[in-house]
């Protein structure tokens, strides 16, 4: 599993295997959506969540166990984490996690700031991570075809 150059925020998953695990950091509300696809999926590893009533919550509808952030970053069997908190924490707890070898999915935005977010870049292609965003909607057929509307000038300036 690499960095891809040519798709920067999509995963190679090559050679993954079956005991993959996910590790979901933020239990709030996109981040139940993330441990409920994750558990569907057979690979969530453990939620974490400063809120130990939430993280009972998801644990008891999709199983799984609760570990802290320091505890995720330590456990071998954990790959891959996927934050899901207030922004102005991702630059920090993704920055960890890269530095801890783990694969790394977060939630829009990835940094507060410019040098943060091409700062956590270059660490997963120095360390050989996956680094993806999730911009779910720039997927979005709707978001497409507006895209290609716009290109061919079919809509008009946009301002």
């Amino acid at each position: 599993m690499g960095y891809s150059k040519e798709h920067p925020s999509s995963f190679d998953l090559r050679g993954v295997s079956e005991d993959f695990q996910v590790a979901v950091i933020g239990c709030g509300a996109w981040g139940k959506n993330l441990v409920r696809c994750f558990s569907e999926l057979g690979c969530l590893g453990a939620v974490a969540d400063h809120d130990s009533a939430k993280v009972a919550a998801v644990l008891g509808q999709y199983g799984g166990r609760g570990l802290s952030f320091e505890r995720i970053l330590a456990e071998p069997s954990i790959q891959a984490v996927a934050i899901s908190t207030q922004p102005s924490t991702h630059y920090d707890l993704a920055r960890r996690a890269i530095l801890a070898g783990k694969h790394l999915f977060v939630e829009k935005p990835l940094a507060l700031q410019l040098e943060h977010a091409e700062e956590l870049t270059d660490l997963a292609r120095r360390f050989d991570r996956q680094l993806m965003v999730g911009h779910i909607l720039q997927y979005h057929p709707a978001v497409s075809r507006l895209k290609s509307l716009i290109a061919a000038g079919a809509i008009g300036r946009i301002l």
